[in-house]
């Protein structure tokens, strides 16, 4: 069990520990760094809420999918884990968020080949 109110992970690798963190009564909040939304932090659909399908672009179409994009699609309807579970995504439009995004991307990987740069992302039980 965790006693800590707030977890922080800096790029998690191809793999999702949210799950983990919600469960646990004491953690009122996540703080995720990393490419966001599919990229190479945490997994699309597990850790973003982000349908996998909708992480591979047109500017990707020469490439083979990344194996943690490979797999079956939620159904049209399914709600992502974290809501499912009670908690809400604060994105770049928070500014504590956007000021911690600009802080990162300032570190030198604004130029990151799918375009998917460092982010911060925070979650809250709800």
């Amino acid at each position: 069990d965790l006693c800590s109110q707030v977890v922080v992970s800096s790029w998690m690798p191809e793999e999702d520990w949210t799950a983990v963190w919600r469960a646990q009564p004491s953690v009122r909040a996540y703080v995720v760094l990393g490419e966001c939304d599919g990229g190479q932090s945490g997994l699309p659909w597990e850790t973003w809420g982000v349908r996998p399908s909708e992480c591979f672009g047109a500017a990707d179409a020469d490439l083979p999918p990344p194996p943690w994009l490979v797999g079956p699609e939620p159904a049209a309807d399914a709600v992502p884990p974290f809501q499912a579970d009670g908690w809400a995504r604060l994105g770049a439009t928070e500014p504590a968020v956007a000021a911690v995004t600009r802080w990162m991307v300032g570190q030198g990987d604004e130029d990151a080949p799918r375009g998917n740069s460092t982010c911060a992302t925070v979650f809250v039980r709800g």
